[in-house]
Parts: structure tokens; sequence; C-alpha cells
């Protein structure tokens, strides 16, 4: 008898829980999301203790899992330069990328180009204005 009424309470628990988490659905959410996440104050690093955009986008696409959106690590290769990883946001409204790199920053790929500006001053563009060879997501974390 205890067993049902504990599988029930957990099935009614494990509902809530899965219907409280929501894949973002605008950009409004994820500069909410972003803004909190505190993964861009971390201290980039090529040292022995690396700590590169490989690892900020990973940690981004962490917290934002554990927030129940659906994020995804991007790796971008520019032509004569190293590649570059930022994150995915699958959204109601389409795909939405970001960059914890450099602070929290908006990316749009578009015409074989990356751009970036900045989340808290719209005016101010970053100098990543690169053309790309490819992106690709990365299933490793």
């Amino acid at each position: 008898m205890w067993y049902n009424i504990s599988m029930k309470i957990l099935i009614l628990v494990l509902a809530l829980m899965i219907a409280g988490c929501s894949a973002p659905s605008d950009k409004a959410q994820i500069k909410d999301f972003m803004l909190s996440d505190n993964t861009s104050e971390n201290v980039y690093s090529t040292g022995v203790e690396r700590y590169t955009c490989g690892y900020f986008a990973r940690d981004v696409v962490l917290n934002a899992r554990e927030q129940g959106f659906e994020a995804y690590r991007v790796i971008i290769t520019w032509e004569g330069c190293a590649s570059h990883a930022i994150v995915l946001f699958k959204t109601d409204s389409g795909d939405i990328y970001v960059d914890a790199t450099q602070g929290d920053w908006w990316v749009e790929i578009k015409d074989g180009r990356y751009y970036s500006w900045s989340m808290t001053d719209e005016s101010f563009h970053s100098w990543w204005d690169m053309p790309i060879i490819d992106y690709f997501i990365d299933e490793r974390l």
C-alpha cells in the first residue's frame, strides 16, 4: 500500500518539476538568465589552469540546462584563426546565440560573418566582425 502511495507522490513531484521547466521563449528570458548567471565573471586563461571560451560555453550550457533551458555549445571556425565556442539557445521564436567569454553578448551569424554586441549596451559592438568558415553544435561537455 505505502509503495503505491509513494509512487503516486513521486510521479506527481516529477510531473510538477517537468511542468516548471520550460525552454526560454524569447530574448528577454535569455537576457535575464545570462545577466543572473555568473559564468562571465570567470577569468579567461590559457595557462596551466586553462579556462578558455570552450569552458565558458560549457558552464553556461550546464547552468542553462539546470534551469530547464535547451542550450548547446557551438564551435565556430574562422579562416586563419583559432576556433571559438559560444552558446546556442533553442527558443519558441528561433535560435539565439550568446557569448559569455567577453561578458554577456548577443551573437548573430549572418551571411558567413560573426557579429556580437553587448546585452547591457546594444550600441557597444565587439571587434568580432569576422568571416567564418563553419560552425557546429559540439555534443561534448
